[in-house]
C-alpha cells in the first residue's frame, strides 16, 4: 500500500471513527498496517520492505510528531471532512430546489 492510499483510508476513518474515537480508529488502523506487513513478511509472502515502509509510517504519525503536531493534523482532517459534507449538503440541497 502506497502512503497516499494509507492516507486516503486513514481520512476516511477519522470520518466513520469506528472505535468512537477519531484519533485512536486511526491509531488502531496504522498499528494494524504495521502488524499485517509483519505478518506477510514473517511467513516469507513479502519481502520486509513492505513491514518497514508501515512501520516508518507509523513511528512518523505515532512517534516523531509532538502532540500539538498530532492535534493540528487531526483538525484539519477533520475540517476538510466538514467542508466535503457541506458542499455535498449544499449541492444535495441545490438539486432538491431546481427540481421542484
Amino acid at each position: 500500500m502506497d502512503c497516499k492510499e494509507h492516507d486516503t483510508i486513514a481520512k476516511a476513518l477519522v470520518r466513520e471513527h469506528p472505535l468512537v474515537d477519531p484519533e485512536f480508529s486511526v491509531m488502531v488502523y496504522d498499528m494494524f498496517c504495521v502488524l499485517n506487513a509483519f505478518q506477510f513478511a514473517d511467513s516469507s509472502q513479502a519481502d520486509m520492505n513492505a513491514f518497514f515502509f508501515e512501520l516508518d509510517l507509523f513511528k512518523k504519525r505515532w512517534l516523531e510528531k509532538t502532540r500539538s503536531e498530532q492535534m493540528h493534523e487531526m483538525i484539519d482532517i477533520c475540517t476538510d471532512n466538514l467542508r466535503e459534507d457541506l458542499r455535498k449538503s449544499f449541492c444535495e440541497s441545490f438539486i432538491v430546489d431546481d427540481a421542484e
